[in-house]
């Protein structure tokens, strides 16, 4: 979760100059680039920019935070927005202008992304540092998002006891002929245990993929994503009992809605858009199917929740047509995110990853049973080393729930 913050736009006295063998206008123009890259979150392309930049400017403290917000936001960088940030924090002010090319301060709040980056990376002492600094600094605590950053230093103490009483963990890879040198994600399976989806980030564009398990042994993946026909990039969300419905997400130029493939005769169908029950004009991130096809659990941050992303449920009705979304409530829901709900085959227990309730840091898997009276019950952290101080977003129970699929960072 982002802290939220207002900036005022001022003119800064700062002086950018280009460097030999550049003018200002190509300066000018790798920044305007950076940073239309930055605001619409493509942080992989912004980041390139930012660091041709860097390679001239390296006093800067807005390109070093700049830098760091980017690597803070790549899977498997994170901690390498720490000696940036550490820069950073050297030239704060509380009048940023984060629109000028001239501006070569960082704005306050590169404490608090300084006090994630260090959680990350499990220095917890020096996240508490952090984001200490970040609140004594404060002049008006109403442009920022106090509540997180107390729920961040509450989850610094958590972490410790977490890490202190540690579950028990048995973990598999599984092999070669599904893990490759490429980032596979997103994996997901169908509640009979006899097909696997996941997504591969290829060079140009990410693949949906489909491995079958024959004689206990997945098959090699074939990739499906031609017969999706889908314009751009979608993932992998999940799959029905007998993987003849797959579920997908894709962003419709940063609207996210839900779609689906159906599986007949041999072949997937071009994926389709869920109906407006489901797909809203707020962002609807992910969804999971029962096993009976009945319900499908899906996040999404319309309003009327009870915080940003919330797990709401849709009933099909007799007509096959998707229902009004229920809201699952307060006991599931908090006043920051709660995302990708997975239910078990048998309908009783929730999976789910959330920054809001007793997290050792960021997004944490929980589960929560259903109660015979039709409520949840309070969501349970799955423990360390499931969970991290980083963060723990996908969870595929398989069967109950006891044993699971996660993409994991070797």
């Amino acid at each position: 979760m982002s802290l939220r913050y207002v900036i005022t736009l001022i003119i800064s006295t700062h002086v950018f100059l280009a460097s030999f063998g550049q003018t200002q206008q190509d300066i000018n123009n790798l920044f305007r680039d950076a940073n239309a890259y930055f605001y619409f979150e493509d942080y992989e392309e912004a980041l390139a920019l930012y660091l041709s930049i860097y390679d001239n400017f390296p006093d800067n403290q807005n390109i070093d935070y700049r830098i760091g917000i980017c690597y803070l936001n790549i899977a498997n960088q994170k901690t390498k927005a720490i000696p940036y940030l550490e820069r950073a924090v050297g030239n704060t002010t509380h009048w940023y202008n984060e629109s000028s090319i001239k501006e070569t301060r960082a704005p306050l709040e590169a404490y608090f992304y300084l006090g994630n980056a260090y959680y990350v990376a499990n220095r917890l002492k020096e996240a508490k540092n952090a984001y200490d600094s970040f609140k004594s600094n404060l002049k008006n605590e109403r442009k920022y998002n106090i509540d997180y950053l107390s729920h961040q230093l509450e989850g610094l103490e958590r972490a410790r006891t977490f890490k202190k009483y540690s579950i028990n963990l048995l973990r598999s890879n599984l092999g070669e002929t599904i893990n490759n040198r490429l980032p596979n994600f997103n994996p997901v399976i169908s509640g009979d245990g006899k097909t696997m989806a996941f997504t591969t980030k290829e060079r140009f564009y990410q693949s949906i993929n489909i491995s079958k398990k024959i004689n206990g042994k997945w098959e090699k993946p074939t990739n499906i994503t031609l017969d999706l026909v889908v314009d751009g990039n979608c993932s992998t969300l999940s799959l029905n009992y007998n993987a003849t419905e797959l579920y997908l997400f894709k962003d419709d130029n940063h609207d996210g809605n839900i779609y689906v493939s159906n599986f007949s005769n041999g072949k997937w169908s071009p994926m389709r858009k869920l109906n407006e029950n489901i797909n809203t004009e707020s962002y609807e991130t992910h969804a999971s199917i029962s096993a009976d096809g009945s319900k499908l659990y899906f996040a999404s941050n319309r309003e009327g929740g009870f915080g940003d992303l919330d797990i709401y449920v849709s009933h099909k009705d007799e007509m096959g047509n998707w229902g009004p979304a229920v809201n699952l409530g307060e006991n599931i829901n908090t006043q920051f995110n709660e995302n990708t709900p997975f239910i078990t085959n048998d309908g009783k227990t929730l999976f789910f990853s959330s920054d809001g309730h007793n997290t050792m840091g960021g997004y944490d898997i929980f589960f929560s049973q259903l109660n015979d009276n039709g409520s949840w019950s309070t969501p349970i952290n799955l423990g360390y080393p499931i969970n991290t101080t980083d963060d723990e977003l996908f969870y595929q129970p398989i069967g109950d729930g006891a044993m699971g699929l996660m993409a994991m960072f070797d």
